[in-house]
């Protein structure tokens, strides 16, 4: 970035990317998900599981698990998508100019399902409140910064581009 300031074009560009993505997992994961429940209902009503009268209700079980992990993953990709199509419409990109404490995660835990990236939480006061970005973009330091400078999304808060002035 030069001059520290952001181009539009570019803050568009990225979350129309981050945008499109969700959209493809909101799209793929359902279709997943229904074909395996659709396969738990087909076994249970074709009896195919009389060796056993336990297969039954685990069966059962995995089927009502399917549908949380559904429901689950279809209230949180729809905020998701909500929050990036807010962002679009509105324009509201956010520009912070200052000190920032910027830490490593090796386990993070979205919604209770836990991944195994690393992901860096940029955290920094910004007009009286407490704002904490998660990127998966490495930094050039972690610690406290004196003077960093970043560009997110208001309502997704997506990180669009972070630039660590020395």
């Amino acid at each position: 970035m030069s001059n520290y300031s952001y181009d539009i074009n570019e803050c568009i560009s990225a979350l129309k990317t981050e945008l499109t993505m969700l959209i493809i997992i909101a799209i793929v994961l359902p279709i997943l998900f229904i074909s395996a429940m659709i396969f738990s209902v087909s076994e249970i009503k074709d009896n195919k599981t009389k060796k056993s009268p336990y297969v039954k209700i685990i069966a059962l079980i995995a089927l009502i698990a399917l549908i949380v992990v559904f429901c689950f993953m279809f209230v949180s990709l729809g905020r998701g998508i909500a929050s990036c199509s807010d962002d679009l419409t509105q324009r509201s990109f956010v520009e912070y100019k200052g000190s920032a404490k910027i830490e490593s995660r090796k386990q993070f835990v979205f919604g209770g399902i836990p991944t195994s990236y690393t992901e860096y939480v940029i955290s920094f006061e910004q007009d009286g409140k407490e704002v904490e970005l998660v990127t998966k973009k490495r930094p050039d330091l972690i610690g406290d910064v004196d003077e960093i400078f970043i560009v997110y999304a208001k309502h997704s808060e997506f990180v669009i581009d972070f630039d660590i002035i020395q």
